[in-house]
């Protein structure tokens, strides 16, 4: 039986060619330009937006974060403002080194999903950006009106397991986070990779995963010895 595999998105799957905070700035100009907004606290309230329980868009982020600052703005510049932000971000993102070539053998092989936490609508322009649906089945980002529900929470790993149809034993999780890929799927009773530099360290009193990479282009070989 062939394992299923899902993966993590930002910094397993991709990563982004400029920083986050510049293409937020640039995006976002009309409202950071304003008087009334203190850019250090619009950011602070933007990460707790985006880390918020519930479905989301970068429209309805962005607004949370400018209300929680004392500073709302029209719909209609948020609205604006949030477009360009998610068209930016998808534009800059770029392919990890030997995801093409990994993605393309491993989905001959084996059933392939996406499991990712952010807004509905930024995250699935990412994954048109890079065109991954063509080897992915299943795409599940937190913030779709469907799920609703983040890493490392582990009814996110069962609504995957139900959608794909597949049994915790069978299912694989690839991911650079310790907290949100490992130990949240290994609650759900996953086998787990961590993807991470050399020189990175398992953290105390977190899951080990069942295999390390530095590299996706690693991942075939580890997911065959498991076989």
């Amino acid at each position: 039986m062939s394992a299923t595999l899902f993966f993590d998105l930002d910094n397993t799957l991709c990563r982004p060619r400029a920083p986050f905070l510049s293409i937020f700035l640039e995006s976002c100009a009309p409202l950071v330009d304003s008087p009334l907004v203190d850019t250090t606290k619009l950011l602070r309230a933007w990460g707790e937006a985006l880390e918020a329980p519930g479905h989301s868009t970068t429209a309805g982020c962005l607004a949370r974060a400018l209300a929680a600052c004392g500073a709302p703005a029209p719909k209609r510049v948020v609205a604006s403002c949030a477009r360009s932000l998610a068209a930016a971000w998808a534009a800059t993102q770029e392919l990890a080194p030997g995801a093409e070539s990994t993605l393309a053998y491993l989905a001959e092989r084996h059933p392939l999903g996406i499991i990712t936490n952010g807004p509905s609508d930024a995250q699935h322009a990412v994954i048109a950006a890079l065109q991954l649906e063509r080897f992915f089945r299943w795409r599940i980002v937190s913030g779709d009106t469907t799920v609703g529900i983040r890493k490392p929470q582990r009814g996110i790993f069962e609504l995957a397991c139900d959608i794909s149809a597949s049994q915790p034993e069978h299912t694989w999780y690839i991911g650079d986070s310790l907290v949100n890929d490992i130990a949240g799927a290994a609650g759900a009773g996953w086998r787990t990779c961590w993807i991470s530099a050399a020189e990175e360290h398992l953290a105390a009193g977190l899951p080990a995963p069942d295999a390390r990479i530095t590299r996706l282009d690693e991942l075939p070989k580890i997911i065959g010895q498991f076989e």
